[in-house]
């Protein structure tokens, strides 16, 4: 999402800045850069541009090129905020999504430290896993959602996390299914 944010923002604006240069500049030569066609105009537009800072073409496409970089930069971290919304510092979320917070931290970190000893992890450490710690984090999470506690997620996250709640319910039925009895 940002490279191609990137990509189109800073596209738009050196078509942009071209397109203002080629209208209104004029040529070394006195011509109107919109009297001119193909590579003539290209060369007089850059050479527009790498006059404003002292320099020909070869200035030109440098200016033309990093302006476009950090308008392309720029418009994709403010379309990814748009879209994703701010990161909330801890004391300002509500006390559910503290709990929920704290209590998937508290799973990655031991399933973190379960993947690190490279022991084998059996089924039956699975899903005692999946009963006490993911199963009762899920209907938090899911309990939340529907009391509307978690409104205040923008419209992309908030799907996001249903669809995360939806995936490891499917997860966990297979789970169960394939659990061993014993």
């Amino acid at each position: 999402m940002g490279v191609a944010t990137n990509a189109v923002v800073g596209s738009a604006f050196a078509a942009s800045i071209t397109g203002i240069v080629g209208s209104l500049g004029t040529a070394g030569t006195g011509a109107a850069i919109a009297g001119l066609s193909g590579a003539a105009k290209t060369s007089a537009t850059l050479a527009w541009i790498g006059g404003i800072v002292g320099g020909g073409m070869a200035a030109g496409t440098v200016v033309l090129g990093a302006g476009a970089l950090g308008a392309g930069i720029y418009g994709s971290i403010r379309f990814r905020r748009v879209i994703l919304g701010y990161a909330r510092r801890s004391e300002d979320l509500s006390e559910a999504e503290q709990r929920i917070v704290e209590a998937a931290g508290v799973l990655t970190v031991a399933i973190r430290n379960a993947l690190a000893v490279e022991e084998h992890i059996s089924g039956r450490e699975v899903a005692v896993l999946s009963r006490v710690a993911v199963e009762p984090l899920l209907a938090d999470v899911e309990a939340a959602l529907k009391a509307g506690l978690l409104d205040d997620l923008n419209t992309f996250n908030r799907a996001r996390l249903r669809g995360h709640v939806i995936n490891l319910r499917s997860h966990l039925r297979r789970l169960e299914a394939n659990a061993d009895p014993s």
